[in-house]
C-alpha cells in the first residue's frame, strides 16, 4: 500500500508498506508461517522498516460465520532512520484475525500484529485494522476501517501513533 496526501499544497502524508506471507498447514488447525515486511513513512523519519520470520498460527474457529486465529513466533526486525540512530533487533512477533458475520452479510474484523524486541521492550509496534463490510450488491463490497499503528519509542519528535481512516469498496469473487 502507498499513501499520499496533500492539503493546501502542503504535503501531509508519504508512506509505503509491503507485506508478504506463507501459511503451511501440517494438520486442519495448526499451521506454520513464515513473513516479510518493508515499509517507509516519510513523516516518521523512518527511511525503511524490514523485518522477516517465522512462527506458528492456530485456527480456533474457522466456520462462515465466525473466524479466528492467533500466532506467535520470531522475527528480526532492521530500523533505518534519518537522524535517529539505525538499529536491528530480534523480537517476538503475535498476531490475531478475526472476523464474524453478524447479520445481512455486515461483518465486523479485528486484525493485530505485533513485534517486540527480545531485548528491550522499549522497542514495541503494533498494528490494527478494525471495521465493518457489509454487501453493496452480489459481487461489490463497502467497508469502513480504522488502522492504528503504534510506535513505543518513535524518533524524537514524532507521535508514536498514526490513525487511518479508510472507506473502501472490493470485488467479491
Amino acid at each position: 500500500t502507498f499513501n499520499r496526501a496533500s492539503d493546501t499544497n502542503s504535503q501531509t502524508a508519504k508512506n509505503g508498506r509491503g507485506y508478504l506471507k506463507y501459511e503451511h498447514f501440517p494438520s486442519k488447525k495448526w499451521y506454520l508461517e513464515t513473513n516479510a515486511s518493508a515499509e517507509n513513512e516519510r513523516f516518521k523519519d523512518l527511511d525503511r522498516r524490514t523485518y522477516f520470520g517465522a512462527g506458528s498460527g492456530y485456527q480456533i474457529y474457522e466456520t462462515p460465520d465466525l473466524n479466528l486465529s492467533i500466532e506467535g513466533g520470531l522475527d528480526y526486525v532492521n530500523e533505518d532512520y534519518e537522524l535517529k540512530a539505525d538499529k536491528g533487533y530480534p523480537s517476538a512477533r503475535w498476531a490475531i484475525k478475526y472476523d464474524q458475520l453478524l447479520f445481512s452479510g455486515l461483518t465486523v474484523f479485528h486484525q493485530q500484529e505485533g513485534l517486540v524486541s527480545i531485548e528491550s521492550a522499549q522497542d514495541m509496534l503494533v498494528r490494527t485494522k478494525t471495521g465493518l463490510r457489509f454487501p453493496l450488491s452480489k459481487q461489490l463490497v463497502g467497508a469502513t476501517q480504522l488502522n492504528v499503528d503504534w510506535d513505543r519509542s518513535p524518533a524524537p519528535g514524532k507521535t508514536s501513533t498514526d490513525k487511518t481512516l479508510l472507506f473502501n469498496m472490493g470485488y467479491r469473487w
